[in-house]
């Protein structure tokens, strides 16, 4: 599974004190979430002190025990401005795949997330996933082969894909050069 590496968010500036915070405002222990996502106890302490990092479908689990899209604990405060500049985007990357997603979108006020995903040669997104909502995503630059319900399709530059709700769709780069794509998904699914 893919760790978590890099991000910017809210409030206390870590992961783990987001969730913490969002565990504590649902008034819930830390045996209630790890029972409510299969995890240890220890495991969920060590993540909200920022001593462990999740996987991204661990994160998925939390975020669904928590009642919130995973993009919740990288928004940012709820007064953020609609403006976002370049450098000051929003990053994950996730170590495994080395896949970076960065958020063009300014926080999760909005009914739609924007993001920007930068697959090196030979990358993928990994697991093969589906989230609620629809998406829709363009390439910038370069060549990626998206896998929607079975069925693969080569992007190029320029190429658009629609991905309705729930179709376990995942990207990958077969080329030989960086490329990027926009995704558009509604609601915040992240």
């Amino acid at each position: 599974m893919d760790s978590l590496e890099t991000a910017s968010r809210p409030y206390e500036g870590s992961l783990g004190a987001c969730i913490r915070k969002r565990r504590l405002q649902l008034g819930m222990t830390l045996q209630d979430l790890a029972e409510a996502t299969g995890l240890t106890k220890s495991f969920v302490s060590q993540v909200e002190r920022g001593r462990n990092s999740p996987s991204i479908s661990t994160l998925r689990n939390i975020s669904a025990a928590l009642e919130v899209p995973v993009l919740y604990f990288f928004q940012s405060e709820p007064t953020t401005p609609p403006l976002v500049k370049l450098a000051e985007r929003r990053a994950v990357t996730f170590n495994k795949t080395g896949v970076t997603y960065e958020f063009l979108t300014p926080d999760l006020q909005r009914n739609i997330e924007m993001l920007e995903l930068k697959l090196e040669p030979g990358e993928g997104t990994g697991q093969i996933f589906s989230h609620e909502g629809e998406e829709c995503a363009v390439v910038i630059r370069g060549t990626i082969d998206i896998e929607v319900a079975d069925t693969t399709y080569r992007l190029e530059r320029g190429d658009s894909i629609y991905i309705g709700a729930r179709q376990p769709h995942h990207s990958y780069n077969p080329g030989k050069t960086t490329a990027v794509l926009i995704s558009a998904i509604t609601p915040p699914s992240f």
